[in-house]
Formats: C-alpha cells, structure tokens, sequence
C-alpha cells in the first residue's frame, strides 16, 4: 500500500512538525531558566501545546482522508451513472427503426399468465398501487383468453418501440414473473372485472 499525500495532508503534517518543534524550544528553553516554578509551568504549557496540536493535526489528517474517501465515492458513482446513461440512451432514429420492423401491429407486455385470475388481479391491485391510475386507463388488465387462461397485461395499443420501453419499466420495477412478453394486442380478449374477483 502506497501513501499519496494530499494538501490538506501535508498541511496538517506541517501543523504537526511546527507544534513539535515550537515545543521543543519551549521545553529547551524551561531547562535553561533557573527557577524551578518558572521551568515546570512553561514544561506544562508546552506539553499542554504540543498535546493540543497533536489533537488539532489528528482531526485534520481525519477530516482531509475523509474528504478524499468522499470524492471518491462520489467519482465512482458519477462514472457508473455515465456508463447507465450511455448504456440506456435511445434516440428518436432507433425508436423510429425499430417501429419500421412492423408499423402497423398494435401491442402490450404481457406479465404474467395463470390458470385462475386471483393471482392475476392480485398483482394488478400491486402495480395499481405503484402506477395509481392505471387500472383506469386500462394500462394494467387481466384478460381470459381462449384457452381458458388469465393473463396480466401492461400497455395497450402500443407500438413496438413502445412497447419495448413498457418491457424496460416492467423489468425495472419487476412487475412480471417470469420475465415481461411483448405480444400483438388483440380486441377479441375478454377483459376481467377484477373487483369481483376474491
């Protein structure tokens, strides 16, 4: 481990080395004087310094590290929230193609599937909860397919990029199990009334 020194380290440090030596030549000059009252009150005074300076150079030397951690820190954060940023960042001309891959099918996330609709409207009442409002807007439903089944659904008639940004925010939130389906939307799914369903 190597030990880089800082300004505010070297200054403390010079703070220290200051005290010491203003204490020694208190304490040298306590020796040569003759009365003895005179010699132990100016020892007293300068151990009491250099105890007092070696506190005052201690709690720089804390703060200064303490500093230094913080910036630290907070540099590695800066640099993780870039590379997330980097990593996320979608423009206008990558929705666009990725629209172009079938512009005219409308589509939804699908985030669960199960055999009886309880599970499926007890989440929903969940995902109400953190999006207030989305039941009502019919962002969030339970519909029963033909094959008997119930399936959790998140957005409606939505385009593809859409649809992938719904995809984002479901794994995000982790509102799917398995994991969240983009799927074409289609009218013929009958819509369950949740609020009749224990």
């Amino acid at each position: 481990m190597t030990l880089s020194l800082s300004e505010p380290m070297v200054s403390a440090l010079l703070t220290g080395v200051g005290l010491v030596g203003a204490s020694i030549v208190s304490l040298v000059s306590a020796t040569d004087e003759k009365a003895q009252t005179k010699r132990i009150t100016l020892s007293v005074i300068a151990c009491a310094g250099l105890v007092v300076g070696g506190l005052s150079t201690f709690s720089q030397y804390k703060s200064a590290t303490a500093s230094e951690q913080e910036a630290r820190t907070a540099e590695m954060k800066l640099e993780e929230t870039k590379r997330a940023v980097d990593a996320a960042s979608i423009t206008l001309k990558d929705l666009d193609m990725l629209n172009a891959v079938s512009p005219n099918t409308r589509y939804h996330v699908r985030l669960s599937e199960d055999g009886v609709p309880s599970r499926p409207c007890q989440t929903k009442h969940g995902i109400e909860l953190t999006f207030p409002g989305s039941s009502d807007s019919r962002t969030v439903r339970v519909v029963k397919k033909a094959d008997g089944r119930y399936y959790l659904f998140f957005g409606l008639n939505l385009s593809l990029a859409a649809a992938h940004l719904y995809e984002e925010l479901a794994f995000a939130h982790s509102l799917a199990n398995p994991a969240p389906i983009i799927e074409a939307d289609k009218s013929s799914d009958k819509e369950v009334d949740c609020s009749t369903i224990r």
